[in-house]
């Protein structure tokens, strides 16, 4: 779907195939990386170690004048190193003329820096016109790219930053850093500036953005909620950047390190626990199907299923395998046909989130789609209990041990 970063190939792509038996490089490598300033006993990160997967969605977070975001910023160049090295995908960044560096790798801040003289479009197409875009390519990635951040490009090409919500400015932001898509995309407390319910929204549209982009995300946040919902691994900082625990949010939530990290998480853990699991996570159920239009020996067929399992319904699917409709069985009580009222994303949605959803469906179940709205299988509020059971006993269970 992406056009390629720039005529010519980056340098922190790396080989497209390794050499055979030889495993990929990480996406970002810090090697007792260092930064202090000439005031004695002034390290900010002092030998930071830490290696990070291709594709990983990585969030630093910890408490206020930890090195999170000194650490982003040396990672780009935008401070550099008193000490260590920093490898992007196996190449040296100091090695690299930092201009050439930061073409290659997006970037996201709290206040988005937007140019305000500059329209919506020329803001998002500022990097590949850098790197030398025709024009009208340029003009289709900036009209590929609202769309993807949701903002209608017909309405929002030809705006000014001054003429947005916070919210928008920051999905601008977004896609201004996916301009030329890079590999690595860095943001620092980017949606720290809009209100909360803005900033669920947010982060709710950039999961369903890193399902199908799959970028290396090195992301900071002061908010431990936020870390939780959006981390593929969540790394928590200490004083001086020392690394207090690093893992998958459920692990660091289900088995805080030690006491500082555990008052890090504060209270309702379990909470914080339902945020950051997926609905992914959550056995589903086969349901017996149809799509709209088959023959009738189709539909006979998926009735006499859903009778043998115990059904009082089937789902009607339409050609696209997309949710149509329940079907009540005969004799069921349910009445009519009629919409689907609840599907989930697959990748996207929280266990909290589809709990909430279920909570105001009809049924005790919840239809589950993938990123494209097609029919993926369905979920039961008695499979989430189970997994909440399991949760909640993994969590008393870490919690006795501190």
């Amino acid at each position: 779907m992406f056009s390629p970063a720039a005529t010519q190939p980056s340098p922190l792509q790396g080989p497209k195939v390794p050499p055979t038996g030889a495993d990929p490089p990480f996406a970002i490598e810090l090697r007792g990386v260092s930064k202090r300033y000439k005031e004695p006993g002034s390290a900010v990160v002092d030998d930071l170690t830490l290696s990070i997967k291709q594709g990983d969605f990585v969030v630093f977070t910890g408490p206020s004048g930890c090195g999170k975001t000194t650490t982003l910023k040396m990672i780009n160049r935008l401070i550099e190193p008193s000490s260590g090295q920093i490898l992007l995908n196996g190449s040296d960044v100091s090695e690299l003329p930092a201009h050439r560096l930061r073409q290659g790798i997006g970037y996201v801040i709290q206040n988005v820096g937007l140019f305000p003289h500059m329209t919506i479009a020329d803001n998002v197409g500022a990097v590949p016109r850098l790197l030398g875009w025709k024009k009208d390519r340029t003009a289709a990635r900036v009209d590929e790219l609202l769309a993807i951040v949701r903002l209608d490009p017909h309405l929002y090409r030809h705006r000014f930053p001054r003429e947005l919500s916070g919210g928008q400015a920051q999905r601008v932001g977004v896609a201004r850093a996916l301009a030329a898509d890079p590999p690595v995309l860095l943001m620092d407390e980017p949606f720290a500036a809009v209100d909360p319910i803005t900033r669920t929204g947010l982060q709710d549209e950039f999961l369903r953005l890193q399902a199908s982009l799959k970028k290396t995300i090195v992301f900071v946040t002061h908010d431990m909620a936020e870390a939780m919902r959006l981390a593929d691994t969540v790394v928590v900082f200490g004083p001086n950047s020392k690394i207090a625990q690093i893992g998958s949010p459920t692990e660091v939530l289900a088995s805080p390190a030690d006491e500082f990290v555990s008052q890090m998480l504060g209270s309702g853990r379990l909470v914080q626990l339902l945020t950051c699991m997926k609905l992914r996570e959550v056995p589903m159920t086969s349901w017996p199907t149809v799509t709209v239009g088959a023959p009738e020996p189709q539909f006979a067929a998926a009735i006499a299923l859903g009778r043998a399992q115990g059904r009082d319904r089937i789902l009607v699917l339409d050609e696209s395998n997309r949710p149509h409709s329940w079907l009540p069985l005969e004799g069921s009580g349910l009445g009519a046909a009629h919409d689907v009222e609840c599907s989930l994303e697959l990748e996207a949605t929280s266990l909290r989130d589809a709990v909430t959803r279920i909570v105001y469906c009809l049924h005790d179940c919840t239809v589950v789609v993938d990123s494209q709205k097609r029919y993926c299988g369905v979920v039961e509020l008695s499979s989430i209990r189970n997994v909440l059971r399991e949760a909640e006993l993994s969590t008393i269970a870490a919690t006795d041990e501190l």
